[in-house]
């Protein structure tokens, strides 16, 4: 196998093991999302965020590999059609992971817009902030009453 084959593969295989680690870090990060456990969820993105960073170096990696190509269209021919099939597997197992991840994505993207609405909503009720958002330090804005007062329109 030339090198570039060997370097590709072994990169597809270092991909693989990233969207892995997100995908139980966004199952974990859904766990989090459906018991309010925010400390938790602060966890997570930071893990989530190191496991993107390692996925950006190895995009660049990829890249620098493929000189701009399209996989297995883009490097040298190779000698053998079991390298091509073992490329080819290893790339379709890691878009079926990447789909896989998107999904889970999207799922948790939800819970943190119905999980902000929902405190949006209690804020207006309460009359903690007239408008149910935040100010640039994380307090709600425009604070309009106590606790103790509810807003009966909400």
């Amino acid at each position: 196998m030339p090198d570039n084959h060997a370097d590709l593969l072994e990169v597809l295989n270092q991909q693989s093991i990233v969207v892995d680690e997100l995908i139980e870090l966004g199952l974990a990060e859904t766990d989090a999302f459906k018991i309010d456990d925010v400390p938790r969820i602060i966890s997570i993105v930071d893990r989530q965020k190191e496991a993107v960073d390692r996925m950006w170096k190895l995009e660049r990696r990829k890249a620098e590999i493929m000189n701009g190509n399209t996989p297995l269209r883009g490097i040298p021919p190779m000698n053998s059609r079991g390298v091509q099939l073992v490329l080819e597997n290893t790339l379709s197992c890691l878009v079926d992971r990447s789909r896989r991840l998107q999904k889970i994505n999207e799922t948790n993207r939800l819970l943190a817009r119905m999980s902000l609405s929902f405190n949006r909503m209690m804020q207006k009720a309460l009359g903690i902030a007239a408008n149910g958002g935040y100010d640039q330090k994380g307090m709600p804005a425009a604070p309009q009453g106590y606790l103790g007062r509810l807003d009966a329109s909400a």
